[in-house]
């Protein structure tokens, strides 16, 4: 996961799906837990995850739901429920 802003070309909307993402953020703990003895990061602060739930709140503001994942790839967002939606047809 990037921890910089971008102006994102698609924006997944992941509503339904936001708690199983909390859940294997969460998973690895050695990686978000406070320790005094380092460096405190993004990763490892309080505040880790109000920032993310924050950060996809912002990104899906754009596409007005309430939870969203940023992907950059065109240059206008787009918002899609699967983006299997967004590659062309083929078949």
């Amino acid at each position: 996961m990037l921890w910089y802003e971008f102006k994102p070309s698609v924006i997944v909307y992941i509503s339904d799906t936001f708690d199983k993402k909390l859940e294997s953020i969460l998973a690895y703990k050695s990686q978000f837990k406070l320790d005094p003895n380092r460096t405190q990061t993004i990763d490892n602060n309080e505040n880790t995850i109000k920032y993310v739930e924050a950060r996809a709140g912002v990104y899906c503001f754009q596409i007005q739901k309430t939870f969203g994942e940023p992907f950059l790839s065109l240059n206008y967002p787009v918002g899609a429920s699967d983006p299997f939606d967004l590659l062309p047809n083929f078949f």
